[in-house]
């Protein structure tokens, strides 16, 4: 048996009961396809022309790490169908790749469409991939009136995730609150909760005495501002109400 099988067993084994049939069957095309490195299934991957071959090469690659599985993502990354740019930034988040930053940041610039930059914005959000850089373009799409409520929403939530003592970040949610989308209203709620910004209490309560609209399928807004505010008192039970 070849060290590539091997390894492909070890994969499907490690995954997720829920995922080992889809794993063991995508591993068996692959390896019937005569695939046996993973270069070769990083080829497959990128290959446009490869039909389900692509798919299952893909799914065997995402269950890889290292370098080869990493350029694969930052390649694709380009790719000009929004499904597999999705499927990139999956894998860059899932790899931890930092080196992203810099194409993830062009993604919410040039690339709105199909939900591709609010992807690129939530994933800007991870642990390994925060950055002043990225902070600074997650504030800009923020504060863009021109941007879509749904990237303007992902980089709210993804700023929950930055520095929480960070007044310009904590500020500009607060601003957001405000925001003429129910939408970016939510996730602002929901990424003060992150913060535990107690300095956002006063505009979470001013704002859900006066929030009366639904976020579909997500509901109300204004419940989502009592769980933040409640959120936050939980760990600062001090805090008096505004």
């Amino acid at each position: 048996m070849s060290a590539f099988r091997r390894l492909l067993g070890r994969l499907v084994r490690r995954a997720h009961a829920s995922r080992r049939a889809d794993l063991r069957a995508s591993a068996k095309a692959v390896l019937a396809a005569g695939v046996h490195s993973k270069e070769a299934l990083a080829a497959i991957t990128l290959d446009r022309g490869a039909g389900p071959l692509r798919d299952h090469a893909c799914e065997m690659l995402a269950q890889m790490r290292g370098k080869v599985a990493q350029q694969t993502w930052l390649t694709m990354l380009d790719d000009p169908e929004p499904s597999w740019r999705h499927r990139a930034l999956n894998g860059v988040a899932a790899n931890r790749l930092a080196q992203a930053v810099p194409a993830l940041i062009a993604i919410l610039r040039d690339d709105p469409q199909s939900g591709v930059a609010d992807h690129a914005a939530l994933v800007l959000g991870k642990n390994a991939l925060r950055s002043p850089e990225a902070q600074d373009a997650l504030l800009a799409i923020l504060l863009d009136p021109n941007a879509t409520a749904g990237l303007r929403g992902s980089a709210a939530e993804a700023l929950g995730a930055y520095d929480p003592f960070d007044a310009q970040v904590t500020s500009a949610l607060i601003a957001a609150l405000d925001d003429p989308e129910p939408e970016v209203r939510y996730y602002t709620a929901f990424g003060l909760a992150c913060r535990k910004a107690i300095v956002a209490l006063p505009a979470l309560e001013r704002r859900a005495g006066i929030e009366d609209s639904e976020f579909p399928p997500y509901g109300s807004v204004r419940d989502e501002m009592l769980d933040a505010i409640a959120s936050i008192r939980h760990v600062n039970p001090g805090a008096r109400r505004a």
